[in-house]
């Protein structure tokens, strides 16, 4: 008779595993940080990375908004994509890689130790902006029209899925699929959550997202985990709602800055190779 395998309970590894490359000091140069931004990258995406920095992650652009920028990944067996990342991280000081294999199984991971780089060393900034490597943010739009989230406290502001609102997938060819046992008797997802394309977090949240995360077993989707399982640990967290500001479709996005302009409500668009550069140029020249 086969028995059920019995796996060990796992809590995040980034909890307590080393920085290969850090940039501690980031946060305390004199100037106060208007916005960190703590972009989720893969090492092999140096290309997307380029095109952020050259346009909307250019901070010089902002001033006298002072923001600092950290791309957070994981390890790579190429050792010569990890040679290429110290070489990157030499020239922009903005890489933070922890000691686990970067994967989409480890995203949570990954998240956990953006939440533990913050709380260690930038618990100063006024506003934390989590964002993809394939978002585009108007920074622009964001100081303009949006700044009012810094006044939150304990609060998420994103494209929000509501509390048994989203269903669980069971179907195990999904991408998002989950077996019987995970939520079981669930068919709804019993919190809220955000959408990690990009959202705006209060830093006040941080050491006790932190703190939740060693008592909370790690959950490998983590838009789930990082936005959803380890806040409901918390008390009054809150979740505003900016749905009709973001759009995953791209071309939707551009036809919009395009046509719009400035007036184009949209803040944040999910992008590919070459619509970041369009973008910019329609921000910045329009």
């Amino acid at each position: 008779m086969l028995r059920p395998v019995r796996t060990r309970t796992q809590y995040p590894v980034t909890l307590y595993s080393r920085y290969i490359i850090n940039e501690p000091n980031l946060c305390h140069k004199g100037k106060k940080v208007s916005c960190l931004v703590m972009v989720h990258t893969a090492p092999a995406h140096s290309n997307r990375r380029f095109e952020m920095r050259r346009t909307w992650l250019n901070t010089s652009h902002y001033v006298p908004e002072h923001i600092v920028v950290i791309f957070l990944m994981g390890t790579v067996k190429n050792q010569t994509i990890q040679q290429a990342l110290h070489d990157e991280s030499r020239i922009h000081s903005d890489i933070i890689q922890g000691d686990f294999i970067d994967s989409y199984r480890n995203l949570s991971n990954k998240g956990v130790m953006g939440y533990r780089w913050i709380s260690e060393n930038c618990r100063n900034a006024e506003i934390v902006i989590k964002t993809d490597d394939d978002a585009f943010i108007n920074m622009f739009k964001f100081f303009e029209k949006f700044s009012f989230v810094k006044e939150e406290k304990r609060s998420f502001s994103c494209m929000k899925s509501g509390k048994n609102m989203a269903p669980i997938q069971r179907d195990m060819n999904n991408k998002w699929g989950l077996d019987k046992y995970m939520f079981r008797g669930l068919n709804w997802y019993p919190f809220h959550f955000c959408s990690g394309i990009a959202l705006f977090i209060s830093p006040d949240l941080f050491p006790a997202l932190l703190h939740a995360a060693y008592t909370t077993p790690v959950f490998w989707i983590d838009d789930i985990y990082l936005f959803g399982i380890l806040p409901s640990k918390l008390l009054d967290v809150k979740y505003i709602e900016l749905q009709q500001n973001f759009t995953i479709d791209r071309q939707k996005g551009l036809d919009c800055f395009r046509q719009k302009e400035h007036n184009c409500p949209y803040l944040v668009v999910t992008v590919k190779d070459g619509f970041v550069e369009e973008l910019w140029n329609i921000i910045t020249n329009g």
